[in-house]
C-alpha cells in the first residue's frame, strides 16, 4: 500500500507558518534532505538520492540509486551520503 504523502518535498518561506509542496519526485519515502544554493538533494528509503538544480522545480536520479540514504551533508561541491547496509 502506498502512503499518499510519499515522495513529497515541502517548502516554507515564512519560517514554517505555511507550507507548499514542491514537485512530487518519487513514490518512495523521503528520508533526508540537504540544500546548497539552488540545489536540493533528497535521500529516499530505497531509491537513492534525487537532485534538483532549480530549487525543486524538476528532479533527476543520481548514480546512487537503489540505496537507503538516511543522511546527506554538503560542503561546497562535495556531497556526502549516509546509507544503510542491507
Amino acid at each position: 500500500m502506498s502512503h499518499p504523502d510519499k515522495g513529497k518535498v515541502m517548502i516554507s518561506t515564512d519560517c514554517g507558518v505555511t507550507w507548499s509542496q514542491l514537485l512530487n519526485l518519487t513514490d518512495d519515502c523521503i528520508i533526508s534532505i540537504a540544500v546548497t544554493g539552488n540545489n536540493i538533494y533528497a535521500g529516499t528509503d530505497m531509491g537513492g538520492i534525487y537532485i534538483s538544480h532549480d530549487f525543486g522545480q524538476s528532479w533527476a536520479e543520481t548514480a546512487l540509486n537503489e540505496n537507503h540514504v538516511s543522511a546527506i551533508a554538503t560542503n561546497g561541491n562535495q556531497v556526502f551520503a549516509g546509507t544503510r547496509r542491507e
